[in-house]
């Protein structure tokens, strides 16, 4: 529950950034081209709901793993060097899997 609102707060927040940056960018261009700025504010709010939206649905899927993931390995390594090689082998096992080459790292 509270990745799923997490995940719609996010969302919903980055969709008010994007209508702000939007409606700047409008009504700077609006000045610069001398054309009236009209706000149509059912469009503000249809892009507020499907930001929200997508949070939603995101936030009710479970995230996709690669194989042999463990949640708590990088968090267990303080060692940067040895955060890198987990890393670049995670990134090895996604390049197989892409590749349809299933291997198996002991």
């Amino acid at each position: 529950m509270q990745f799923l609102i997490e995940a719609v707060v996010l969302s919903s927040f980055g969709g008010l950034v994007g209508i702000l940056l939007g409606l700047s960018a409008a009504a700077i261009g609006a000045y610069v081209l001398e054309v009236p700025f009209i706000l149509n504010t059912g469009i503000a709010i249809i892009a507020f709901l499907f930001s929200a939206a997508v949070g939603a649905l995101f936030g009710f899927s479970r995230p996709v793993r690669p194989p042999g993931w463990i949640p708590s390995m990088p968090c267990a390594m303080s060692d940067v060097g040895n955060t890198l090689v987990f890393a670049i082998g995670l990134l090895d096992i996604g390049a197989d899997i892409m590749n349809g080459v299933r291997s198996v790292q002991a």
